[in-house]
């Protein structure tokens, strides 16, 4: 089997795997790759059946110096930004659901190793009961218990973006924990779909250079606007 380069497409090879008689066979099903309208048409529906396994809710971010739109010039450091609209230097969401997560990821490659959606009982290495668990345990060193975890508690939140009308998933961890608890503290005054905040940034100075974290404050909006996030989330699946 031919491996793949990155980024490259490679058409699957039928040879050595199959008798010739059968390769006819498969070339007579494919022909030349057009297939009759109505054929196409019959497979296709104008209101799709989508669960919750077919479709994703993009991520809210707020762009860093590294940030791969940052890089590519298409946004700045400290603005707003989900896939599919401009970036923004602020935006208005209403706080629509919530969740507490554990996620821990490899240093090199990313890559997810182990994985909390309540952030109580991991799945993967080393999974299991995470309050007891080395990996979210501070680690103790020359100062002190000085060293963050390995694995990173967050709190996320499914965001109805008012200048979007569209959802979007927020995540507050490391340097914004602190944004996220003060969220947690206006939502929890206020009400969960009933209240509305400005996303803006504050810029930091840290080891490595200049970074930003989210800066939250309440702010008000049209009982239409609450209306619209209520039904967004109750009524869409699709973002």
């Amino acid at each position: 089997m031919v491996k793949a380069k990155k980024d490259e497409v490679v058409e699957p090879s039928f040879e050595g795997m199959i008798e010739q008689d059968e390769t006819k066979a498969v070339d007579e099903v494919v022909g030349d790759g057009v297939e009759n309208a109505g054929t196409i048409l019959a497979n296709y529906s104008e209101t799709p059946d989508f669960d919750q396994d077919d479709v994703v809710i993009p991520r809210l971010r707020l762009a860093q110096g590294l940030t791969t739109e940052v890089q590519d010039g298409l946004a700045r450091p400290g603005q707003w930004i989900l896939i599919g609209y401009e970036p923004e230097d602020e935006l208005i969401v209403v706080p629509v659901a919530f969740t507490k997560r554990r996620e821990m990821r490899d240093d090199d490659t990313r890559e997810v190793l182990c994985f909390s959606k309540d952030s109580k009982v991991g799945v993967g290495d080393p999974g299991g009961d995470c309050a007891s668990c080395l990996m979210s345990q501070w680690v103790e060193g020359d100062k002190g218990k000085n060293t963050p975890p390995l694995c990173n508690f967050q709190y996320s939140y499914l965001m109805y973006v008012v200048d979007f009308e569209a959802l979007a998933a927020m995540t507050f961890t490391k340097s914004a924990l602190r944004t996220g608890k003060l969220l947690n503290t206006i939502v929890a005054q206020r009400g969960m779909m009933k209240c509305a905040v400005k996303l803006s940034n504050s810029q930091r100075k840290g080891p490595n250079g200049n970074y930003y974290v989210p800066v939250v404050n309440p702010t008000n909006v049209d009982d239409e606007v609450l209306a619209a996030a209520r039904a967004k989330v109750s009524g869409d699946v699709v973002v």
